[in-house]
């Protein structure tokens, strides 16, 4: 799998943070990293408004959970209520610098906007002029029907939201903070 290959490639130089949200595309990022048998440890960014069961699933996979300094319904207080224009609840509780290497679960495939936005699979974020992350995609290229077709194949195990009441695999559902207004 050439994403085994890109993340063995990487952890020779490096050893990695995976930043894993309980979702199915940081699932399968985690499920690589222990197939390639590199060194890596697992982050969760609390957002205060997690879905029922997300801090207890990723806890349950090694997770080491990161709590933002302030909440989100303290952030509501000083802004307002965020709105598609205006995430600064994304900015404020979930994109803030972890670690100087960090793997995450990000696909051109879920947008036109990550489409534009990463072209290559190891990217250089710049947060400060002292604080940078080489992020590293092993997902990028994979489609839909990829992350769907290896959960089943390797029965990786995902976040309860993503199985129906008979439990089968719902690929379509997608776990995000509560009341997220991103469109679904």
């Amino acid at each position: 799998c050439k994403s085994i290959d890109l993340i063995r490639a990487a952890s020779k130089q490096h050893d990695y943070v995976v930043s894993h949200s309980g979702g199915k595309d940081s699932e399968v990022v985690l499920h690589l990293f222990r197939k390639a048998k590199v060194p890596f440890s697992i982050i969760y960014r609390s957002t205060t408004i997690d879905q029922p069961g997300t801090i207890k699933h990723v806890l349950s996979r090694g997770a080491v959970m990161l709590r933002p300094r302030r909440s989100f319904f303290e952030l509501i207080r000083r802004k307002g209520l965020p709105s598609f224009a205006r995430r600064f609840c994304c900015t404020e509780l979930k994109e803030a610098y972890i670690a100087p290497y960090l793997a995450l679960g990000i696909r051109r495939a879920e947008s036109t906007k990550r489409a534009k936005r990463y072209t290559e699979p190891e990217v250089c974020r710049i947060y400060t002029k002292t604080k940078h992350t080489h992020q590293l995609l092993p997902l990028l290229y994979w489609q839909n029907s990829d992350v769907r077709d290896y959960i089943l194949q390797d029965e990786v195990q995902c976040h309860p939201i993503y199985y129906d009441e008979t439990g089968k695999f719902c690929a379509s559902r997608r776990l995000g903070c509560m009341g997220c207004p991103l469109p679904w």
